[in-house]
């Protein structure tokens, strides 16, 4: 976005939508691992931008735990709904 979109010097608004939580996302049962989805964006997304730039907002919701509002393909595996992914634009503020 920074390059294609020139928008390098805006501010940026991110939201970490619902995710599954640490405590249900399982990698391998075997030695018990887990995987952080959030740290692991929240990660990248640091990297990335400096954190001047950006205001951070993450939603508390584990689509897991929470799958009476949000599909998860952990627990319904191929029969789950879809979630989407949305980056947007305000041209008004590039």
């Amino acid at each position: 976005m920074k390059s294609h979109f020139s928008c390098s010097n805006g501010r940026f608004y991110i939201w970490f939508g619902p995710k599954i939580c640490f405590s249900c996302y399982q990698i391998n049962k075997e030695k018990d691992l887990y995987y952080d989805l959030y740290l692991n964006n929240f990660k990248q997304l640091k990297e990335s931008l400096d954190e001047k730039r950006y205001s951070l907002i993450s939603s508390p919701f584990c689509t897991k735990c929470q799958n009476n509002l949000w599909f998860s393909y952990r627990l319904e595996g191929t029969q789950a709904g879809r979630i989407y992914s949305v980056i947007g634009l305000n041209k008004s503020i590039i």
